[in-house]
């Protein structure tokens, strides 16, 4: 009897190990890469993962002031020399989500945004995210880096202590 119990019991540990491997395994997890903070503006770009896969980049502006519309989205190149190049990411957007100001949302495709990085022909190392408003004013995120394994993250600064 005690045989059929520790059976029961090593079954039961094991059906819920793997139904919690697969309920974490299927879910959409939205990671944030780079969160910057100005005076009237959070400037956040997450990322979207579904089942360990890149499927889309969310850029997130939390503004402050009611006044603060983004009239573009622009993608800074850096090269290893520090010279940069802009590239527009308008054409790539997927739809502002969330149409109530203060807070807008902006959706790209990680396909096509990753096509985009292959396809220039500036040999950069890092880049930007930009995002101009109508009064003229340049936001940008931190520093990020492309990479076949981990596809987006953010540079390290090598500044310690």
């Amino acid at each position: 009897m005690e045989d059929i119990l520790t059976y029961v019991i090593i079954f039961g540990f094991g059906i819920g190990l793997v139904s919690l491997y697969l309920y974490r395994k299927d879910k959409q997890r939205l990671l944030p890469v780079s969160v910057q903070h100005y005076s009237n503006l959070e400037m956040s770009v997450l990322i979207e993962k579904e089942k360990s896969e890149l499927t889309e980049i969310v850029i997130r502006l939390d503004s402050k002031e009611k006044a603060l519309y983004p009239s573009s989205l622009a993608l800074e190149l850096i090269d290893a020399k520090r010279n940069k190049q802009i590239s527009e990411l308008t054409h790539l957007i997927q739809g502002n989500k969330s149409n109530d100001l203060p807070v807008s949302e902006f959706h790209i495709k990680a396909d096509d945004f990753l096509a985009l990085l292959k396809e220039v022909d500036f040999p950069f190392v890092s880049f930007r995210i930009v995002v101009k408003t109508s009064g003229g004013n340049q936001f940008k995120s931190h520093e990020l880096a492309y990479d076949q394994r981990w596809k987006l993250y953010k540079l390290d600064s090598g500044n310690y202590n």
